[in-house]
This record gives C-alpha cells, structure tokens and sequence, in this order.
C-alpha cells in the first residue's frame, strides 16, 4: 500500500514510453501507462541490467547464459535477434550508453587466484571496433551528450577521457572520495558527489573550475541524477529521518521531499523520463526488504503509482510510444 499519498494516473500523461527492466532473471518491458508487459528473455540464465539504444529500437543487457561470467549482449526491442557481442571469461558490466552514435562503454573484471585485472572499453552495438579506454573499472562512466567526452571517478578522481581513450581531463584532487558525476546537458557543467565526514553533493565547472557544494547538509546526500533540461537535480538522502528522494534547482535551491516517507522503506536508483514530467525508481516496501517494486511519480505533484510488482533497474525508452 501506498502511505500518505494520491495515487498518480499513469494515462494522464501525452507521452508514453517502453520502460525495460530486470525481474527474476529474465528482461521485461512495459509502457508507462502500465500495460502492454511482455517478456523479452526466457531461459534458466542471469539476464540482467537491460539499457536502450540511444535510437530505442535495440537493447543491450548482461547475461551468463553461456559462461560462468557475465557477458554482454544485445536484442531487438521484441527480444528478438539475441547476439553476444562480448567474449571473455570476464565479469562485464556497468554499461553506458552513448546518447549519439552506435556505441557504448562497458567495464571488464578479469579475476583468478593469482592476479586480477579492471579495464574500461568502447564497443560498437555490432560488437566490432572494441577501444580500452581505462585500466580501470568504474560502475559510474557517463558519455557527454555529444557522445565524445566518458566521465568517470576512480581512486577519489574525475576522470575525463575522449571516446578513443585520450586523457583529456582530471577535475577534481585527491582530498576527498568522489564520485557518481553526472554531466549536465550543456556540458558546461558536472554535478558530483564528495565524501569528507559526511556526503555532499556538488557542481564543477567541465574545465574543474568553480566547484560549489550544493547540499551543505549534515545529512547523507547521495547518487544525484540531473534533468533532461538541466534544471533540477534528484537525489537521495536521509535529512528527514528516514531515507527519501529529493529534488532541488540546479543551484541547490527549492529543496523539497518527494517521497516524504514515514516508514523504513528503500528508494533507490531513480531516473528521469526524457520529457523531464517523472521518474520511474525502485522502492522496497517489504520489511524483510526482499521485493522490489517499480513506481512512476509526477514530479509536479508528487503522486505516484507502483507500475510492476517486482523488477528492478528500470530504462526509459528515449523515444515516445507511437499511438
């Protein structure tokens, strides 16, 4: 049941996407409005962690159906065309999607007894031109928007590297534990977290300039995710008391609870529609916290709506359903 809240009406809404997620080992999706949910996996295997194309009509996921390992692999929006483009005995994940063009970033974990290796790579949706950009493995790389810039934190670094691997950038020292950055859709600016005594979240000018610590509370305040216009920020923290998701301008004003929630449950990994109108996250109303849940919430008012009953990782679609 949903505390303290008017449920959202998903139809009200003029655009409607395909969100694809992950529930009990097999890939899903489902539009917005809650209907049309169909399984796009159907095997024994892990399938896992499914993102779109930057065009929508293709996905690309992780799955351990044919080694111990994660592999990657990509499938028609139907679940159709399933094809590995990954081969190693490698642990891959932490995909990142370019928002232009026909590639994406991947992180490779190579371990055994003796000796371990982490690399970050550039591959192609066809699995050709494969790029290593990093010798590292971070699980928060973000393309620029024009798809030619790959921000990452490593060993409490920003990170800048071009799509063929060039350093371009370090923006931040070493005094603190950085990470999750976040580009802002002009690039001119990189939202970020900081870690001293407590977790701050804050911006930096592209070129590492002007760093301003946007929350400045005592609280925890962590993974923020920037709106599709730049203009708002959401973000996770237990400054209330317990921990909800929050939504502040750009500059850290205008904080405001969205969730207000008054019973211990998890709020976790929330992500902007492409219109900026929602967020599709994962909550966790069960007190053996075993189930989650997908929700949809208006982020005018503050309703919303659980959209499937288990499932987790939610991807909006960048493209709209045609009606």
């Amino acid at each position: 049941m949903i505390p303290n809240r008017q449920i959202l009406d998903l139809s009200q809404f003029e655009n409607q996407y395909e969100i694809v997620f992950g529930l009990n080992q097999e890939i899903f999706s489902i539009h917005s409005n809650g209907s049309n949910l169909i399984q796009l996996t159907h095997n024994d295997y892990y399938d896992h962690t499914p993102f779109w194309t930057n065009a929508g009509d293709e996905i690309i996921f992780t799955s351990n159906r044919e080694t111990e390992e994660m592999n990657i692999y990509k499938m028609s929006s139907d679940g159709s065309d399933q094809i590995k483009l990954t081969y190693n005995n490698c642990f891959n994940s932490n995909i990142s999607i370019s928002p232009i063009g026909d590639y994406f970033a991947y992180t490779e974990g190579c371990y055994d007894i003796e000796s371990s290796t982490s690399s970050l790579f550039c591959i192609n949706y066809d699995g050709s031109n494969l790029i290593k950009l990093a010798d590292t493995s971070p699980n928060d790389a973000v393309w620029s928007f024009d798809g030619q810039k790959l921000l990452f934190s490593e060993s409490n670094l920003l990170y800048i590297v071009s799509k063929n691997g060039k350093p371009i950038l370090t923006l931040t020292d070493s005094s603190t534990n950085v990470h999750h950055p976040r580009w802002c859709p002009d690039q001119e600016k990189i939202v970020f977290v900081s870690r001293t005594d407590n977790s701050e979240i804050c911006i930096i000018d592209g070129n590492g300039e002007n760093e301003v610590n946007l929350t400045n509370h005592a609280a925890w305040d962590n993974l923020p995710m920037v709106s599709p216009d730049g203009s708002k920020i959401i973000f996770l923290s237990d400054r209330d008391g317990d921990m909800d998701l929050f939504i502040m301008n750009i500059d850290g004003s205008n904080v405001r609870n969205l969730t207000q929630d008054t019973f211990d449950w998890n709020w976790y990994h929330p992500v902007w529609s492409p219109d900026g109108s929602r967020i599709a996250y994962n909550i966790d109303p069960n007190e053996d916290k075993t189930v989650d849940n997908i929700c949809i919430m208006d982020i005018e008012t503050g309703y919303y709506q659980i959209l499937t009953t288990g499932g987790a990782v939610p991807q909006w679609n960048p493209n709209p359903v045609i009606k």
